[in-house]
């Protein structure tokens, strides 16, 4: 079994968020970032949210439908990780949709949410020296870019990147369904 620490962030009220190291993130890593050349890279301004508005992410971007046979391995991973540490062994929590981000030096997200999902999660897959954190922004709380690292966290909790200080800061990010959800 994957290692998980639960946190709580404080903000108007605890949110329990989800930080851990996937096993044998070094060849999953390897392989998404070979996976990751054969992705549409759009540049900032250019993706569109679902709502029409442009991305919070100021940074390359893919599109929000990227798979593969690893992306969907960090899926299920994330999926099981939520049912064991998150509710409880609650099942039937579904990735709806993942993207990855390259971030250059200077490039950020301006603070956000992902509202009308169960959760969101960020894995980092590259970490040069100088990556920024993931920052829950009403608390402050900073989260170290490690690659390997999945952060699993509540979709209303507001979050950003600030200015990243170097080149190739590489995440993968996206929104699972709570199984009650619509959508």
């Amino acid at each position: 079994m994957i290692s998980m620490k639960v946190g709580v962030v404080r903000e108007s009220v605890e949110f329990p968020f989800l930080t851990g190291i996937l096993p044998h993130y070094k060849s999953l890593n390897e392989n998404l970032l070979k996976e990751s050349e054969e992705l549409q890279w759009l540049v900032a301004g250019e993706h569109r949210n679902s709502d029409g508005g442009s991305s919070n992410v100021k940074a390359l971007r893919t599109p929000n439908d990227i798979s593969s046979p690893h992306i969907k391995r960090v899926e299920n991973l994330i999926e099981e990780l939520i049912s064991v540490y998150l509710e409880g062994g609650f099942r039937g929590f579904k990735v709806s949709e993942s993207w990855m981000n390259n971030y250059k030096k200077g490039d950020f997200a301006c603070s956000h949410t992902h509202t009308g999902f169960g959760y969101s999660y960020v894995y980092f897959i590259k970490t040069p020296e100088g990556s920024s954190p993931l920052v829950f922004t009403s608390s402050g709380k900073k989260i170290k870019a490690e690659e390997g690292k999945i952060v699993i966290f509540p979709c209303d909790l507001y979050h950003d990147v600030p200015k990243n200080k170097c080149d190739g800061r590489i995440t993968m990010a996206g929104n699972i369904n709570h199984p009650m959800s619509p959508q």
